[in-house]
């Protein structure tokens, strides 16, 4: 093999995972999209199994603020100036912020980070293994403790 041997492959592979790993970050942020749509009604911060759950936040579009929920797992990074959210940007085009007015920022203006290869790997890699199962089972268990609050409370009504 020569050196323009190797840099052609070089060149191949590098496009080949280039295009790979983009597809891996919208096939995962569409899947985060899909949870986050069927669980809307789950609490915000509580474990949804595996370590995901899901936070909302005040996201500016086009100069206002929207409610949006973003998923995560104990894994994502998350500091005081950027989130890496399982449905965050899959490319730099598509920048968010959003106002965080807890105690962990402090308040203020944070950015959403465009979702990394690693993250969407994980991901796939959970969604494999059973992820959507445990999620199923705890979304179930939630339910039937909301109906058992229901119940009571039609109960006091009567």
């Amino acid at each position: 093999m020569s050196i323009i041997d190797d840099l052609k492959r070089l060149e191949r592979a590098g496009s080949e995972t280039s295009t790979t790993s983009e597809k891996l970050r919208k096939a995962a942020k569409g899947m985060a999209e899909k949870i986050l749509e069927l669980v809307k009604d789950y609490p915000d911060d509580k474990d949804m199994g595996l370590g995901y759950y899901k936070k909302t936040y005040e996201v500016s579009y086009d100069r206002s603020k929207k409610p949006r929920s973003f998923l995560f797992n104990t894994s994502c990074d998350k500091d005081s100036y950027e989130i890496d959210a399982l449905n965050g940007p899959v490319d730099k085009s598509e920048y968010l912020e959003y106002y965080d007015s807890s105690a962990f920022t402090g308040g203020g203006t944070t950015s959403v980070c465009v979702l990394t290869t690693a993250a969407a790997l994980e991901f796939a890699k959970d969604i494999a293994d059973g992820l959507l199962y445990v999620i199923c089972e705890n979304l179930e268990e939630y339910q039937a403790e909301v109906a058992k609050g229901l119940e009571a409370m039609e109960e006091n009504l009567e």
